[in-house]
């Protein structure tokens, strides 16, 4: 189950739940004071200051851990299927496990360059292109066990995840390559060895860098 309120939306809502939880703890503290004979204005003010304190606390402590902010065009993924956040921000809760893309990583795929062993030293780079993000899921709860979801809170780290499942492979396979041809005649073998290493989620492009 996942629950997407825009921000404006949020913030109107919880204002009034924080409101109306004040205005009745405040009305049941008032008659409980009057049937034990407690007419004392003073502690009255004080202990509605209290609850004003206690709810607020509470409310800010409900919105940091359970839910969290996103902005337009991010992607929501749980194992139940992906959402695009059509709101400039919002926020959302979710029982489920959860990643977010950033929309910058949702429009363009994350990769690296890489120098070739060849006589002109060029650069190829080397991009994971990502058709379901579902299967990260995976390796986001690898990455919380080891603390690091506590850095990203649910965005999900691609440079961690290319550094660590991709980086030391598609460097054995560039530092194969004949050291004699330049890179744009390198580009359909690369190709095909990568092919090789892909999953059904992603693919490899590669591209020559000037």
């Amino acid at each position: 189950m996942l629950l997407l309120f825009p921000s404006w939306l949020f913030i109107v809502v919880g204002l009034l739940l924080v409101g109306i939880l004040c205005a009745c703890l405040s009305i049941f503290i008032s008659k409980w004071m009057k049937k034990k004979n407690i007419i004392d204005k003073r502690i009255e003010n004080v202990a509605a200051f209290l609850i004003v304190i206690v709810v607020f606390a509470s409310a800010m402590f409900i919105k940091e851990n359970m839910f969290t902010s996103v902005y337009e065009g991010s992607l929501i993924v749980t194992e139940d299927g992906i959402v695009e956040v059509p709101y400039s921000s919002a926020e959302f809760l979710t029982l489920n496990d959860v990643i977010i893309i950033d929309y910058l990583f949702a429009q363009v795929n994350y990769g690296e360059n890489f120098q070739m062993n060849n006589k002109e030293n060029e650069n190829v780079r080397v991009t994971v292109a990502i058709n379901d993000f579902r299967p990260l899921l995976t390796y986001m709860k690898k990455y919380e066990q080891e603390g690091i979801e506590g850095y990203v809170q649910h965005h999900f780290p691609f440079d961690i995840y290319f550094e660590r499942e991709h980086f030391e492979k598609v460097k054995q396979v560039i530092e194969g390559v004949d050291s004699t041809q330049s890179c744009e005649n390198l580009l359909p073998s690369l190709k095909q060895e990568l092919a090789q290493m892909e999953k059904d989620y992603y693919e490899y492009e590669v591209t020559c860098v000037k």
